[in-house]
Parts: structure tokens; sequence; C-alpha cells
């Protein structure tokens, strides 16, 4: 995975079962009442990293060249 826009999660980071992706740049809306339990964690380094994602793909950050 090598996007700016995918930021990889390991398991050991996350207390998911499997290692996971996170992908700002495909950004889906789900409500709130939908989400009923937490499976897992955002360790911080990821989320700078995330927000860096973020910051990408709604163009306030350059894309790194």
């Amino acid at each position: 995975i090598g996007l700016p826009t995918w930021v990889p999660l390991a398991t050991l980071e996350t207390g998911l079962e499997f290692d996971a992706v996170a992908s700002p740049g495909s950004p889906v809306t789900l409500p709130k009442n939908a989400l009923v339990e937490r499976i897992g964690r955002l360790p911080t380094r990821a989320r700078g990293a995330v927000d860096r994602a973020l910051r990408l793909v709604y163009g306030y950050e350059d894309w790194p060249l």
C-alpha cells in the first residue's frame, strides 16, 4: 500500500482481529445509531496519518511528488 491516502493499521495497534486499512479517500457516512459497539482503536500514529490523508483528499495539503 503506497498511496498517501491509505493508512495501514496493524492488528497489534488497533485491537482488531485482522490488519486493516483506513482509506479517507473513500469516505462513507453512517448514521450514528448504526454504530453499536467499539471493535478497535485508532492509535496516535495512525490518527496523524489519517488526518494527513484527509488533508490531501480535500486539498488542504499538497500531494507529495
